[in-house]
Order: structure tokens, then sequence, then C-alpha cells
């Protein structure tokens, strides 16, 4: 049931398993392009951790952040950050739900590792948070966005390089954008306030690096000609940075 390299916690086990059954990728997307769910990002995301390079204490603390980040989608379903973006009225009212949410089924021992991500989570999205989080949480948080954007153009171009392809049902510009915009400002964040990675600078840098890296492999299947220019300039908004 659970492809990576250990169960969740036994607390966990039975959220973590009801979480394959959301669909990831809905919503603004068409139907046919991406096949993901939260239960399968959340494996994904735990075994990222596992081949951090990161001493074992500090492993088993990120890998049970990420156990938890997302089991609030067990009764709200998952949103893209896309939508979030777009409209900031659902975040709110996204992020009063997750925290009511939370608190119901996530078992007290685990409940503060879910308030550090989301504090991660908004540090790295430009928000102030109610606490700075733990160098764990944002780490986490970074393997979270990292996933969801290496999953979506490794899925965007198996679907460009198969006999479905057709470009009227490419994704808006804000999608194919993001991941680039994303890099670009966790990468600013790191060089103006190195301190709250505390330690983990280096390998904040060094996840960034590899991610574009991925993205790279994943659209160099593709023929030039039918690469979006959004993709393309987002390479060269990365090259420029010197990751």
């Amino acid at each position: 049931m659970y492809p990576h390299t250990q169960a969740p916690p036994k607390e966990l086990q039975e959220l973590v398993k009801q979480c394959y059954s959301i669909p990831r990728f809905t919503r603004i997307y068409r139907e046919g392009i991406f096949d993901d769910d939260t239960g399968s990002h959340i494996a994904r995301c735990v075994n990222r951790a596992d081949k951090v390079d990161i001493n074992l204490t500090d492993k088993e603390t990120v890998k049970l952040i990420l156990w938890v980040h997302d089991l609030p989608e067990i009764e709200i379903s998952d949103y893209s950050v896309i939508q979030k973006i777009g409209d900031r009225e659902l975040n709110n009212k996204l992020e009063i739900s997750e925290l009511e949410v939370a608190k119901k089924i996530i078992p007290d021992k685990f409940f503060d590792y879910f308030v550090d991500f989301k504090n991660a989570e908004d540090l790295l999205s430009g928000k102030t948070p109610k606490k700075i989080p733990s160098k764990h949480a944002l780490i986490a948080k970074m393997i979270d966005s990292i996933d969801g954007n290496e999953t979506f153009h490794q899925q965007l171009t198996d679907w460009i390089v198969s006999e479905r392809f057709k470009p009227e049902d490419l994704p808006q510009q804000g999608a194919l954008e993001y991941s680039f915009d994303h890099c670009v400002k966790i990468h600013k964040l790191i060089a103006k306030s190195p301190e709250i990675f505390v330690d983990f600078v280096f390998l904040a840098k060094n996840m960034l690096s590899d991610e574009i890296s991925s993205i790279a492999k994943y659209w160099g299947r593709v023929e030039n000609a039918i690469i979006p220019d959004t993709i393309k300039k987002g390479f060269v908004t990365v090259e420029d940075i010197k990751l």
C-alpha cells in the first residue's frame, strides 16, 4: 500500500491510506493530462526526504512533517497552488478550513508538525508566519513544492509527446511559469535571509538546482518547435539567477 521505504507512523496509517483517493491537478486542467493523488504525493515526498543528505534525526523530523502536511485534504480535497494564488478569498477560506480539519483529525502528538509546516508555507510564499518555522519544516515545504513542480512537468511532457496532445489544451500561462517563479523566489529568500535555514542553506540551494535540472530533463524530450515560449523564458530566468 505504501510505495516508499516505510509505512507511516501507526497513528497516521489510516489517514494516509485515505489520501490515495484524493485526485490532484483537477478543476483547472484538462482531463487526461495529469494522473496523481494526494497519497502518492505524500509517499514521493517521504521518499525524497529519505534521500536528502542530512543526519538521521533531522531526516526523521522532516518525514514526520511530510506525513501530516496534506492530511486535511481528506475532507477539503486538493486545490492547486495556481487556484490559491489566483483567488485570495478561496485561499483564505482554505487556510481556515485546513486548520480546523487538522485539529479534528490529526492526533495531538503530530499536530505541531502540521502547524510548523503551515508556518514554513507562509514564510516561503512571502507572508509573515505566526511563528518562525523550523529548518525541518522549511525543507519539508521545499520538498512538497518540488515534488508538485516536477510531477507537473513530468506528466505534462508525457502528454505532449503522446498522441493525445492538443496545443489548445495546454495549461494556462501562470501554471507554466509557476515552477520557475517559485525557484527564483526561494533563491532570493535564501540569499537575503540565509539564517532562517540555519545549517540547511547549502542543501536548500542544491535542492533548487536539482529541481530545475529535472524539469529540464523532462522538457528535453519535447521538440523545440512545440515547447511553449513561457517554458523557454522560464529556463532563461533561472539561468540568470545562477543556481
